[in-house]
């Protein structure tokens, strides 16, 4: 009997152990597709696969919810979530940050035949954008946000889940003239609102890296990233990338 009762608890004490180490990694974000999307859908966005293929070998499990931007990146920094996903490295300052998962090409959607002339001086004079509140498109976006944020006449903020869907239904409607966002993005989600005809992308700034972002606060964030590293590396030469990135109309970023 005690040599029973001494097994049961050494098997106890083993699938507590497991437990502690196979942690849920939750994560928060905005509808971002395609690489963040409909939790618990068929296509959830290639990022949150990505984690999924990473992390679920080493016995975690993914925890995704769609919040709204500023709440998510607010919520990791203290630790009561794993972190978030889509992030630049300027938006996360702390944060344990991934393997580049992405590419951030700005591009500012605009209705058909109202073009900007990028290389005016003031190429944005005279039109109302529309952003998404606590975003960083950097460069002269951010510029032009910071000078008129004061004015809702020029410059109108959304939050929300679906902050994006939100712009884009205003421009079509004309209450805004401009709408930034990454170009995978914009292309994306106008497709998913049957708007292809109505804009035109344009171009604004160099690309630059996307990442999933880790809570500075927590010490698991380490081998998170660390285990994305290597995944994403062996995904790339064994196929699994690129069959990942193709459910989403994507090529590899690199």
């Amino acid at each position: 009997m005690k040599t029973g009762l001494k097994l049961v608890t050494f098997l106890c004490g083993l699938s507590m152990a497991a437990a502690a180490v196979a942690e849920s990694v939750s994560i928060r974000a905005d509808t971002w597709c395609p690489y963040n999307c409909e939790p618990g859908s068929d296509k959830p966005g290639y990022m949150i696969e990505l984690l999924e293929a990473a992390l679920e070998p080493h016995g975690h499990s993914i925890d995704y919810q769609n919040m709204n931007w500023v709440r998510s990146i607010a919520m990791a920094k203290t630790g009561q979530i794993t972190g978030v996903v889509g992030a630049s490295e300027e938006e996360v300052p702390g944060f344990r940050l991934s393997p580049a998962l992405g590419v951030w090409d700005l591009a500012i959607a605009v209705r058909k035949g109202e073009a900007v002339d990028m290389t005016s001086d003031t190429p944005f004079r005279g039109r109302t954008i529309g952003a998404i509140r606590g975003y960083e498109y950097g460069g002269i976006i951010t510029a032009y946000i910071e000078e008129h944020t004061a004015d809702n006449t020029i410059v109108q903020l959304v939050g929300g889940e679906t902050p994006l869907e939100s712009n884009l239904r205003k421009l079509a409607s004309g209450r805004v003239d401009m709408v930034p966002d990454d170009a995978a993005v914009l292309r994306y989600t106008i497709a998913s609102l049957g708007l292809q005809d109505e804009f035109e992308l344009i171009s604004v700034d160099e690309p630059s890296s996307l990442y999933a972002a880790f809570s500075p606060e927590l010490e698991i964030s380490v081998s998170l990233a660390a285990h994305l590293e290597t995944a994403v590396s062996e995904m790339r030469a064994d196929g699994r990338l690129a069959s990942i990135l193709a459910k989403y109309g994507l090529e590899d970023w690199k």
